[in-house]
């Protein structure tokens, strides 16, 4: 059996023998699997039942949420303080459909961070030139209001953490 994941879709079949699962993108499908022999010194094969289960049906652990939780609050006086401003070339700033065409949410987050690692090496000769970020990774879905200011909340909503 081979566990993947990061797909966009689901997938459940026999590759040359070999069992593969996966359970989709985002989070919101996980696999329960159960392995078991029919007995304990059988050298039969075993037999394999996968079930894709959504993610939504089980609450969080409650240690663990509160542990992301403290981690993530020394970040909370920065949340609305603006990073950058969206520069009319980037107008207007969407990251809808960011995994089907080019966005301007992407190529303005790309052209920042091309500009942050040109800034560290103006004293050598090779500069960045281009920054290639895949679609998957920008994925809010929004499109912004004229007007606005790029935030780390803004930033924390299209570059979600994979959870």
């Amino acid at each position: 059996v081979v566990l993947s994941g990061h797909d966009h879709h689901r997938v459940d079949e026999i590759v040359e023998g070999t069992r593969l699962i996966k359970p989709g993108l985002d989070g919101v499908y996980a696999t329960v699997l159960e392995i078991s022999w029919d007995k304990a010194s059988s050298s039969s094969e075993p037999k394999i039942r996968s079930e894709f289960v959504k993610t939504s049906n089980w609450k969080p652990d409650p240690d663990l949420k509160l542990e992301n939780k403290r981690a993530y609050d020394a970040l909370l006086p920065l949340r609305n303080t603006e990073l950058a401003r969206v520069p009319p070339t980037f107008t207007p700033l969407s990251s809808v459909n960011s995994r089907g065409k080019v966005c301007t949410m992407g190529k303005f987050i790309c052209s920042l961070l091309r500009s942050s690692l040109n800034v560290s090496r103006r004293q050598r000769r090779q500069l960045v030139d281009a920054v290639l970020l895949m679609g998957g990774n920008v994925r809010g879905g929004t499109e912004y209001p004229p007007g606005s200011f790029f935030s780390l909340e803004a930033l924390e909503a299209e570059i979600k953490p994979d959870e």
